[in-house]
């Protein structure tokens, strides 16, 4: 059986309700927490890769000025 099932089962033999209803929900929460650390990855990768754009082209423009 899988965690979930376990959790369920446990809860419903105990009778809490409130045990199912947050054993549902980690997983959303979890799930949106790795949504955000990926966004946040993205938006640094995305800004290093301009950063190193404009720095490959004052570059480059340097090098053509000699």
């Amino acid at each position: 059986m899988a965690l979930e099932e376990v959790r369920n089962e446990k809860a419903g033999k105990l009778g809490d309700k409130k045990a199912l209803r947050v054993s549902s929900k980690f997983p959303d929460a979890l799930s949106h927490v790795y949504v955000c650390l990926v966004y946040m990855y993205t938006r640094i990768h995305a800004y290093l890769i301009y950063l190193t754009q404009i720095y490959t082209h004052a570059a480059f423009r340097v090098w053509q000025d000699r």
